[in-house]
């Protein structure tokens, strides 16, 4: 109970933020609801493709989370799946969807002003830092995908097996991360264009594709739990990703996003480097864990720095290497956003 009043008070406190920012604008708003204003039939036919869109999403969740894994009445295998998620979905919205919530009103005026072409450089400019960031953590949250989970949800009830569970679960929904980090950049571009029946369209298509890869898991793997959790969270990831290279190349009408040759070229650089250091990631996390046999929390910890460590490490040489500058001109972007706050 005081958990959903807790969620109650963050709501309206955050309403108030908005509110408390719009002080100075409070006094010209005149609440009316004008039907046939020719605005509000505007909206509406905005909002109704993208109502659809958020309803199938809802089946697609049910149907995945809820409807496949009762079928099997195992109770922990809802609770991996779910857990799986979380890391996933929290660094999504941290990150992308802030980013491209800050970036829809330039999206908007250079869509306004019909200047597609550095409309498409800056989609292309923020994507690729992006993907430099998100691809390496993906790969390496696979890797230590056991102590991970071990050190933040094991105890009590979330046992050994749970822990195993969740691992697989977490893996394969991180490596959603790259796609969905991109799909939220370029959908705010297409709401920029008032285009929603497309979107809409293609959300659709590839939830009911996420719905057919869980739905071959349930009758293939005969009730292994492991398996059908890696289809649940493989199917969506695999959907997303695929959204996500229709919508750029749909985008690709308006703007000239992600050429492909210098596309491709740099996701061959990111993923050799990215590979490089989860591979030597994975040799320190296994070679640790066999000489010093560690166990428990402080277990998990000392695993995830030696690990961790060597990842980073190894990817930011690889990065320099390979001459991926978009490390560099992120951390430069973020350091200017922070002296101008200072």
């Amino acid at each position: 109970r005081m958990l959903m009043w807790g969620l109650v008070a963050g709501a309206v406190c955050k309403v108030g933020t908005h509110l408390l920012g719009l002080r100075d604008k409070l006094s010209l708003f005149r609440p009316t609801l004008a039907v046939s204003h020719p605005a509000f039939k505007r909206l509406c036919w905005l909002a109704l493709p993208l109502l659809a869109g958020i309803l199938m999403a809802k089946v697609r969740d049910e149907y995945n989370n809820v409807y496949v894994l009762s079928a099997l009445d195992e109770s922990g295998l809802m609770q991996a799946n779910s857990i799986g998620k979380k890391l996933q979905s929290t660094l999504l919205f941290l990150v992308p969807y802030t980013l491209s919530i800050a970036v829809f009103p330039f999206f908007c005026e250079l869509v306004d002003k019909k200047d597609h072409a550095s409309l498409g450089r800056l989609v292309t400019r923020f994507g690729r830092m992006l993907l430099a960031i998100f691809v390496p953590f993906a790969l390496f949250v696979a890797v230590a995908a056991v102590p991970l989970t071990s050190l933040i949800f094991r105890g009590g009830h979330f046992d050994a097996v749970a822990v195993q569970r969740t691992a697989v679960s977490l893996s394969f929904y991180t490596f959603m991360l790259p796609a969905a980090a991109i799909e939220m950049l370029v959908m705010q571009a297409f709401f920029a264009n008032r285009r929603m029946v497309s979107v809409t369209l293609i959300g659709i298509l590839f939830s009911s594709f996420s719905i057919l890869v869980s739905w071959i898991g349930l009758k293939v793997c005969n009730g292994h739990e492991l398996p059908l959790l890696a289809f649940i969270a493989g199917g969506l990831t695999l959907s997303r990703t695929f959204k996500c290279v229709t919508l750029v190349e749909m985008l690709k009408k308006n703007a000239p996003v992600f050429p492909f040759f210098a596309t491709m070229a740099f996701l061959l650089r990111v993923t050799l480097a990215a590979g490089a250091a989860g591979a030597l990631g994975w040799l320190v996390l296994h070679r640790v864990d066999a000489v010093a046999g560690l166990s428990g929390r402080g277990g998990d910890v000392l695993k995830l720095v030696f690990s961790g460590a060597t990842f980073a490490g190894v990817y930011l040489l690889a990065a320099r290497f390979f001459q991926i500058g978009e490390l560099r001109e992120l951390a430069v972007f973020a350091l200017e956003k922070v002296r101008k706050r200072a």
